[in-house]
């Protein structure tokens, strides 16, 4: 029903001969109606493929940004953040820029990363999306899906771009963002993938030292076995088994102690 709508909608407005405002029209006035939305954006946020791409022959403006919100985002952003795949070929097809930002500093590869959906990134990635291009703070996408929890999209990441090397604006890595998160599979995936396993943030602190504190025995044994210093002392002279141990982590003390007695 809502694609027949939309159909509709399109149609109606194209033969009502429909100004730039409500269709996105190349090359037409960058001036647009707070509401609605040009109809482009309200197909892709819909998942209306063929609308999409009956507008797109119209002459319709794959980049054309509506006012959602007024965040400022691309009929792409809308059909990624909704998890469109066809929708977002057919964008992407059309010539939509994959490292379009919204006035957030979102892009569809971070949308992507953020919702898990490995399939639209590597759409994504394959169309040229900068896996390097941050959002506020130095928020990269492979940041967003260590973050939440993405493994499939944080193991399309990991390998490219600066990878496991990317910094927030506040000095983690993405491995410090896991072992705080304590997903042991993530762990595995950026430690596959190279990532410095003793990296400290600006106080000193490893990734080690941030599973101990959490009480993530699995992440503290994966960690070690990769190499992690248990002996390294933050700014503030702690070790990961003091953290442990204050924390009452009996688990972690007891895997911290059986390394410190194996060497």
């Amino acid at each position: 029903m809502l694609r027949k709508l939309s159909l509709m909608a399109a149609a109606v407005l194209l033969a009502a001969g429909a100004g730039a405002a409500t269709l996105g029209v190349r090359g037409q006035s960058e001036k647009r109606q707070k509401y609605p939305d040009p109809a482009l954006l309200v197909s892709a946020m819909r998942g209306d493929t063929t609308g999409v791409r009956k507008l797109l022959g119209a002459g319709a403006d794959p980049d054309t940004v509506g006012s959602l919100s007024d965040k400022g985002m691309t009929a792409l952003m809308c059909a990624v953040w909704k998890g469109h795949t066809e929708t977002a070929e057919a964008l992407t097809a059309a010539g939509a820029n994959v490292n379009a930002q919204s006035h957030a500093g979102a892009t569809p590869l971070l949308l992507a990363a953020s919702e898990g959906r490995a399939d639209i990134v590597q759409l994504l990635l394959t169309h040229g999306a900068n896996p390097d291009l941050a959002g506020r703070s130095g928020i990269t996408p492979l940041i967003v899906a260590v973050t939440h929890g993405r493994l499939d999209a944080a193991r399309l990441l990991a390998a490219k771009g600066l990878g496991v090397r990317q910094r927030t604006d506040a000095g983690l890595t993405p491995l410090l963002i896991a072992a705080k998160q304590g997903g042991v599979e993530v762990v595995r995936v950026l430690l596959d993938a190279g990532a410095e396993v003793n990296a400290t943030d600006s106080h000193g602190q490893t990734a080690l030292m941030f599973a101990a504190g959490r009480g993530s025995a699995d992440v503290v044994e994966e960690l070690l076995r990769s190499g992690a210093d248990a002996g390294a002392r933050d700014a503030r002279e702690k070790t990961a088994l003091e953290r442990a141990t204050q924390a009452g982590h009996a688990e972690v003390v007891r895997v911290l102690n059986g390394r410190r007695g194996g060497r």
